[in-house]
């Protein structure tokens, strides 16, 4: 495995003799939502993502989701909350609307329908 790696890889195996340990540290390294520098990174990502121009919804949602699916399980995982938060900040005016009708059910609202409404309003 050491041979197998980058100099600056080595580095994180030196001292390491058994195979397993070298996995566990290079995981423990490198996995980016293992490590809590990865998770920082994901989460600072999914706080500067925005909508592109010209770009389906359903791709920024998408995007938005993985975010969350990486970080699920972590210190840095998204809330419900602060997912819909990031969500409705970022949207395009467009969707204004469309967000309120959700936001004031009398029910409250979910991730899910957020989502289906936003991605309905687009297609019309």
């Amino acid at each position: 495995i050491f041979v197998s790696c980058t100099p600056e890889i080595q580095e994180y195996l030196s001292g390491l003799d058994e195979p397993a340990d070298m996995w566990d540290r290079l995981r423990e390294k490198l996995d980016t939502a293992a490590s809590r520098a990865g998770q920082t990174m994901i989460a600072r990502q999914f706080n500067q993502s925005k909508p592109e121009p010209n770009q389906p919804i359903q791709r920024y949602l998408s995007r938005l989701l993985q975010f969350r699916r990486r970080l699920a399980g972590t210190e840095q995982a998204i809330s419900d909350e602060a997912f819909s938060l990031h969500l409705i900040s970022t949207l395009p005016t467009t969707f204004n609307s469309s967000v309120d009708i959700v936001l004031y059910q009398p029910e409250g609202y979910t991730v899910e329908n957020l989502m289906a409404k936003i991605v309905e309003a687009e297609a019309t």
